[in-house]
């Protein structure tokens, strides 16, 4: 488990880097990119990771969050993203509303205006501070849960221990 927490430690810092630099697509990348790992972690096995993404995300994300889209819509950004650094999936061709991301000083309610005044209803904004917040918030209480639950943490343990881990030169060289 040291692992986990080792590796999602270092995702949230260089998220929080990303978003400081106003690197926004690789801060996106990796927000997403975060939310499917973490909600890979118990998937069931009948899951596509769409549903698991999406029950991750309602449990942990949106719990925490005032945000004002949906986990479908979030994973339709996501895969937006992740896959094309757009706004645009299968999910937003199919009619899924798209998020559009407000940044820095600017609110997300403006962006969502301005949207609305233009005619632009499949469009949801969404502020990254307030998304990387939920991310953060529900990490925190799903580590929470996890640790405080053997089952689970048995299975997410399992998981986890494909992911990699470092190891510095010197303990290469001590093994050898």
């Amino acid at each position: 488990m040291e692992s986990f927490y080792k590796n999602t430690i270092d995702l949230l810092e260089t998220i929080e880097e990303t978003y400081e630099k106003r690197q926004l697509l690789p801060c996106l990348a990796l927000l997403y990119t975060g939310i499917d790992v973490a909600s890979s972690l118990e998937r069931r096995p009948d899951e596509t990771t769409k549903l698991a993404f999406a029950r991750w995300s309602d449990a942990y994300v949106m719990g925490n969050s005032t945000l004002p889209c949906t986990s479908l819509e979030l994973y339709g950004a996501r895969c937006g993203i992740v896959h094309t650094f757009t706004a645009k999936s299968n999910l937003s061709q199919k009619g899924v509303r798209e998020i559009i991301h407000a940044w820095g000083n600017r609110e997300a309610a403006t962006l969502q205006q301005a949207s609305d005044l233009s005619k632009q209803t499949n469009y949801v904004a969404v502020h990254i501070r307030d998304l990387i917040d939920a991310f953060r918030h529900g990490l925190a209480d799903y580590w929470d849960e996890v640790i405080g639950d053997e089952d689970r943490r048995l299975r997410v343990a399992t998981q986890v221990g494909d992911w990699f881990t470092k190891i510095g030169r010197a303990s290469c060289r001590e093994r050898v």
